[in-house]
């Protein structure tokens, strides 16, 4: 369960606000309350047969100091699933995200209505919205956008190198989760944008001295691989 919190205040604290909703709607990712009240009772429960056997003595292999910062640890697990499910990020469990543009807007770029104020997080605010201006608003980009699914390359570069489809993990941190080899855009009948993460992805890989073809074939396990693996856990220092 920790390991789920980890996850979404990482995505949060880097500003990747598509990352979230994929958290929130992929089953394997996402937790409730009553998972984190639990997790706290069970402690409780271990904490205090332990003092109940020590009452004599105080216990020497306890050390509060990590404790205190556990309990904070899952207060900021409830505060952040309470925040989501209240903004209604968290709606429920989906096989296929695909997220309007004109919310990751209104409830992380908008200074007025963003979450990122219930986290100390406004600096990340103005960034996200010049990262949304720059890949999907600019006059230049919007009129390539189309209502079928594209590569965000596709949209910000006049020749794209149909070589390149490495999902380059600094650049997922530096435009906000919008990576180009792996974010997706189309417009709706209605004018909207969707973004999604690409269900379908190839790279060259290593294998016992000889480069092989490695293909990934569904959105999921592209997000655990190149998004969780590749970047939540493996750049644990930019928290």
């Amino acid at each position: 369960m920790l390991y789920k919190a980890y996850l979404f205040y990482s995505a949060l604290r880097n500003n990747l606000p598509l990352v979230v909703y994929y958290l929130c709607t992929l089953e394997e990712y996402r937790y409730t309350e009553n998972d984190v009240k639990n997790l706290r009772e069970e402690i409780v429960g271990l904490l205090k047969q332990k003092l109940d056997r020590n009452l004599k003595e105080s216990p020497t292999d306890l050390n509060f100091e990590d404790l205190r910062k556990f309990f904070m640890i899952l207060g900021l697990a409830i505060g952040i699933i309470r925040v989501l499910e209240k903004r209604e990020i968290c709606k429920g469990i989906k096989e296929e995200v695909e997220v309007n543009l004109k919310d990751i807007r209104r409830l992380f770029a908008e200074k007025e209505s963003s979450i990122y104020g219930y986290f100390g997080l406004k600096t990340n605010i103005p960034y996200l919205h010049q990262e949304i201006q720059n890949n999907f608003l600019d006059e230049r980009r919007i009129s390539l956008i189309t209502n079928e699914w594209k590569l965000l390359k596709y949209i910000l570069e006049e020749n794209p190198n149909e070589k390149d489809t490495q999902i380059h993990p600094r650049n997922v941190l530096a435009h906000c989760g919008f990576e180009r080899n792996i974010t997706e855009v189309r417009k709706t009948d209605d004018g909207d944008i969707l973004i999604k993460y690409t269900s379908y992805y190839k790279e060259i890989v290593k294998e016992k001295g000889k480069e092989k073809i490695k293909e990934y074939t569904n959105s999921k396990e592209i997000f655990k691989e190149k998004i969780v693996k590749g970047v939540l856990l493996e750049y644990k220092h930019t928290d």
